[in-house]
């Protein structure tokens, strides 16, 4: 995903400014006398910069800057609050990415945490300054690893890749009306799970969910084409996207009949969490397992 909508852009922006202040505030109101730019924060240029690349990283300093500005600090500081985040931000998102074939930001083997431990820990230094550095370092390690873990496996956030890198998918494919397509789903899925070692229960519990929103999804438009994409990580992410009106397949109608409601009910308890948004007419389903 390294080209995204202005709407986007303006977004991550906006989440990443709020998220910097909305931690930050709190501590700078309170009598403990730190300086400006050490605080728990301070594992946020690492999330951001990782996950949303440049956009997050911006969106910290302006973040910074805002709170800055109304509590009134220096010049000085506030520009090496903003050096900070821009450093540890950027290096972590394009050193994570350099040394990354799949370019997926999880935290699942021993390479993944010592990739992510080494960069926090040369980012940080990078700082200049022992105290923030030691900041930088502990709140990276302590705050942003489960963070980075419950963001890349259990929400499977779809992060920003910078220009050049591709993000791949361990699995790809369409569904339509036609009944031999979910059959082909099926088959490149459990090739791809293999291929992963994914145990078959899981891969049933996955073929399970993506089958009943299909299913949904065509039996109001017979005439669509879903496109779907799977990545397996600790939790497995499973993205559907079809064209056309607004249509939310994991909200049950008044009129729909009681089997019907079975099949998405049986969903809602294997499926982790799934979410539906509806974005420049194009229909998006998000599915955890």
């Amino acid at each position: 995903m390294s080209e995204i909508k202005t709407q986007e852009k303006i977004f991550l922006l906006g989440i990443s400014a709020l998220s910097y202040m909305l931690i930050d505030l709190p501590v700078r109101l309170t009598t403990v006398d730190l300086p400006p730019y050490i605080g728990i924060k301070n594992f946020l240029p690492f999330m951001l910069g990782i996950f949303f690349g440049f956009y997050g990283v911006l969106g910290a300093c302006l973040g910074s800057l805002v709170i800055a500005l109304s509590m009134g600090t220096g010049l000085y500081n506030a520009g090496y609050e903003c050096y900070c985040i821009i450093i540890t931000g950027l290096g972590i998102w394009y050193g994570w990415h350099i040394f990354s074939k799949s370019h997926h930001v999880f935290l699942k083997e021993f390479k993944n945490y010592a990739r992510y431990i080494l960069l926090v820990l040369i980012l940080s230094a990078l700082t200049f300054d022992f105290d923030a550095g030691i900041s930088y370092f502990l709140c990276g390690i302590l705050i942003g690893i489960p963070v980075t873990i419950l963001f890349g496996s259990i929400l499977c956030v779809i992060q920003i890749v910078p220009s050049g890198y591709v993000l791949t998918d361990d699995a790809n494919f369409y569904i339509d009306n036609d009944p031999q397509s979910i059959s082909a789903a099926n088959e490149v899925l459990e090739e791809a799970a293999l291929t992963r070692g994914i145990t078959i229960n899981r891969v049933f519990e996955l073929q399970s969910c993506i089958e009943e929103i299909a299913l949904r999804i065509l039996n109001v438009d017979p005439n669509l084409k879903i496109h779907a994409s799977v990545v397996f990580t600790d939790a497995i992410s499973a993205r559907l996207d079809y064209p056309g009106k607004k249509y939310n397949p994991l909200k049950i109608a008044k009129d729909e009949d009681e089997i019907d409601v079975m099949g998405l009910k049986i969903f809602r308890h294997r499926a982790l969490r799934a979410m539906f948004n509806y974005w420049d007419s194009v229909n998006k389903v998000h599915i955890v397992v």
